[in-house]
């Protein structure tokens, strides 16, 4: 799973939307949008490295206010490259009732576009992937928000007339339908030295900007005596994220992007002996959340201790019977089909039942699960770190991919026996070589199936297509269905990724 574009690209979009401030609101029956159109493009950098840029905009076109935010990276996993497009156009009227959101994302050679339809009873949404279309009804967003133009002229009144702080609430629907607060604060230190894309450099004031989705996270801001942003900046790790100002160019440029799979690997303090065939292991680990809430999840062989902010100890313990679930149970989504989870497929369906095949006329429901499981082992034959999160009928299709794609394609697989199935995002030990080192953690993706009893009970099973087996070097952080719309599920990942360390406390055979 590539977290490091994934927070990449949360980051830039949380950074161009903009607010409903909560200080002196805007009459905005006596804004002329016209005054406020505009079109920023930057290049955005890690490490010194251009890989890619984004834009945003805000136009009128005709009876209607068009905002748009568009984004393109390229990422070196591995010494692969992969290609990543994200766009989102919001449309309204000109008195700022919202008409539709269409996000459309490229990740490899998948193409997925969401367009959400706003109505008097919430918000339809059309998913759309490879021919296929699935339509769901969505309910209302609670609490205030604004449409993308108001938020866009809010920010741009905000910081021309100097505000030292100000906080606002958001959406984005890509990430959930829950507002979320952004708040922005005016550094002391005053005007300093900004490059510019071009080289060129100016005068800027550095704000920081915080999100209630990422508790304990902080991005830089930076906005010129005009009040125009020119350049965002964070820190993942030991590699600094820049947006820096530039013009329409910046879309022909060629791109050599820096290796980034070093993001997604964390060294413990000292290297476990035998993982394969330990049976427990003790974790302690801690990252800069600031949030006593934000905790790994307890699973069927794992548990978790709360140790204060941005620290647990986990407990992961293969011979252990299984943690049963009291209120974590399976929902309907856990079943649905989703846009990443398409087990209406067809060859998904053949793959699901040529699993089952020989399992008798009423298998059970774990034989059905482990034999899903290996089915989906041999069917990936070609790793490869620059598949774009294909989909469950792609991975079929192409049989190739990563931990994303050998996990959403086990789920389908699940979910066509009735299986109730989620993905879980996490780490994994590896004691053999990962883009160069040994002995690491890494980011992971793979899944679990719902198994009950005949009284009811039931537990998560955890299931690793990717790998041949499931070891106590897993460590799972947080789970999703897969839903079209549970990107927020990620999002509470992120946290836990600032500066996480891993200390192992105890091993045993």
């Amino acid at each position: 799973m590539r977290h490091a574009r994934l927070l990449t690209a949360l980051l830039l979009v949380l950074s161009s939307a903009s607010p409903w401030a909560h200080a002196e609101p805007i009459a905005f029956s006596k804004v002329d949008p016209a005054d406020h159109t505009y079109e920023d493009w930057y290049l955005d950098t890690a490490n010194g490295q251009p890989f890619g840029y984004w834009r945003s905009s805000l136009a009128v076109d005709g009876d209607h206010l068009i905002s748009l935010y568009e984004e393109h990276s390229v990422e070196s996993h591995g010494g692969e490259l992969s290609t990543y497009n994200h766009r989102i156009v919001w449309t309204e009227t000109k008195d700022f009732k919202p008409v539709k959101i269409v996000v459309t994302t490229e990740a490899g050679s998948d193409t997925v576009t969401k367009t959400y339809y706003f109505t008097d009873e919430g918000i339809e949404l059309t998913s759309e992937q490879n021919g296929r279309t699935i339509k769901r009804q969505l309910p209302p967003i609670k609490g205030d928000y604004l449409t993308a133009a108001q938020e866009s002229i809010t920010i741009d009144l905000n910081l021309k007339k100097g505000a030292e702080q100000f906080s606002f609430e958001t959406i984005d629907l890509s990430v959930g339908l829950k507002p979320y607060t952004t708040t922005y604060q005016r550094d002391d230190e005053g005007k300093q030295k900004h490059e510019l894309a071009d080289g060129s450099a100016t005068q800027a004031q550095r704000w920081v900007t915080t999100y209630s989705v990422i508790p304990g996270f902080e991005m830089e801001t930076w906005v010129d005596d005009a009040g125009k942003i020119v350049g965002v900046a964070y820190d993942v790790d030991e590699m600094k994220f820049i947006s820096r100002l530039a013009d329409k160019s910046v879309k022909n440029q060629k791109f050599d992007p820096p290796e980034m799979s070093g993001l997604s690997v964390v060294v413990p303090d000292r290297p476990i002996k035998n993982i394969d065939r330990q049976k427990k292991i003790v974790y302690e680990l801690s990252y800069d959340a600031g949030d006593n809430d934000i905790i790994p999840i307890g699973a069927a062989l794992q548990a978790v201790e709360r140790l204060g902010p941005g620290s647990a100890r986990v407990t992961v313990d293969l011979g252990d019977k299984p943690n049963a679930a009291k209120d974590d149970r399976p929902t309907d989504k856990h079943l649905a089909s989703s846009i990443m989870i398409d087990h209406e497929d067809k060859l998904v369906r053949e793959l699901a039942m040529k699993a089952a095949a020989k399992l008798g006329d009423k298998p059970d429901p774990k034989h059905i699960a482990i034999s899903c499981k290996r089915y989906v082992t041999r069917h990936i034959t070609g790793a490869s770190l620059s598949v774009g999160d294909g989909t469950a009928s792609e991975a079929v299709r192409t049989r190739e991919g990563d931990c994303t794609e050998c996990s959403v394609l086990l789920a389908a697989l699940l979910r066509v026996h009735g299986i109730p199935s989620r993905c879980v995002s996490g780490l994994v030990y590896s004691a053999d070589e990962f883009v160069g080192q040994k002995d690491v953690f890494v980011y992971h993706q793979w899944t679990q199936a719902w198994i009950e009893d005949e009284q009811g009970k039931g537990y998560w099973l955890d299931l690793d297509s990717a790998m041949w087996r499931y070891s106590a070097g897993h460590i799972a952080m947080g789970t999703s269905a897969m839903g079209d719309n549970d990107q927020e599920d990620f999002v509470k990942l992120i946290p836990m990724q600032q500066d996480l360390k891993i200390k192992v406390i105890e091993t045993s055979k």
